[in-house]
């Protein structure tokens, strides 16, 4: 499992996410963001944008991530990835998450489907199947790991405060 993979296929548990909040973004809203590595300016490329999505009827935000190394970067280590979550329109839950992953030598392909009222997630590898399982879901709201890191910014923490998150990575 590498680091990488870890950015895309990441759960992260708040249970001070609100529901009504269906994470911190709103359908239409996107974002880019430049990553430096050491010496590196603009190592990797991240975006997100959001969207409404409908699905049987269902209406929900689908927030969508994508991910690129850059430069010189790229060149010792190609890295693309994208993800999509979606939130329930209705209340905010969290229910799928998409994600891709590739570089020079691995490819990743997961989802997870939640089922709140069983408490339980269906985790899903389409490359390796014997790694598909069904988790269990804690308590609280989830939240996609990208829009965890964007809610982070709300918290208005001081220097030497801390925040509990429990966070699933793949």
């Amino acid at each position: 499992m590498t680091i990488l993979r870890l950015i895309f296929i990441g759960l992260a548990m708040a249970s001070s996410l609100r529901a009504e909040m269906a994470g911190p973004l709103r359908a239409g809203e996107s974002y880019a963001f430049r990553v430096s590595w050491g010496p590196f300016w603009g190592a990797a490329e991240i975006t997100l944008t959001t969207a409404r999505d409908t699905t049987a009827g269902l209406d929900r935000l689908r927030i969508s991530t994508r991910t690129s190394t850059r430069g010189v970067i790229r060149a010792l280590f190609p890295f693309d990835g994208t993800g999509d979550s979606f939130f329930d329109g209705r209340d905010g839950r969290l229910l799928e998450m998409k994600a891709r992953t590739r570089t020079r030598s691995d490819k990743t392909d997961a989802s997870i489907l939640f089922d709140y009222d069983k408490a339980e997630a269906l985790y899903t590898d389409h490359l390796k199947p014997k790694r598909s399982t069904v988790l269990p879901v804690p308590d609280g709201q989830c939240s996609d790991f990208s829009t965890a890191l964007i809610e982070a910014r709300r918290w208005n923490l001081l220097p030497g405060q801390s925040r509990e998150v429990q966070v699933l990575f793949d």
